[in-house]
This record gives structure tokens, sequence and C-alpha cells, in this order.
């Protein structure tokens, strides 16, 4: 097994990756914005109860 071997592997899993993105849509950017959200709401909850106990 060469370098081209592996290179066209990965070629071929990065082709078939972006492809099932283009089917999804918006739906993965949707995805991650509401985890954005969710994780930065958790952060100000933990920092708000951080400033009440000093």
């Amino acid at each position: 097994m060469n370098s081209n071997d592996i290179f066209s592997i990965l070629e071929d899993g990065f082709t078939a990756s972006f492809e099932l993105l283009e089917m999804a849509g918006n739906i993965p950017n949707i995805f991650f914005v509401i985890c954005g959200f969710v994780a930065m709401i958790i952060w100000i909850l933990q920092m708000v109860k951080h400033e009440k106990t000093n």
C-alpha cells in the first residue's frame, strides 16, 4: 500500500461526507447554533452561581 492508495481512501471518505452535508442542507448549521446557545446559557448560569458563592 503506497501513499496514493491512502490519499485515495481519504479522498473518497471526504467526498462522501461532503455529499451527506449537501443533502442535509441547513440542518447541521441549525444544530451547531443551538448547541452553541445551550453551551453559552450553561456557562453563564455557572458564572452567576460562582459569583453568588464568592
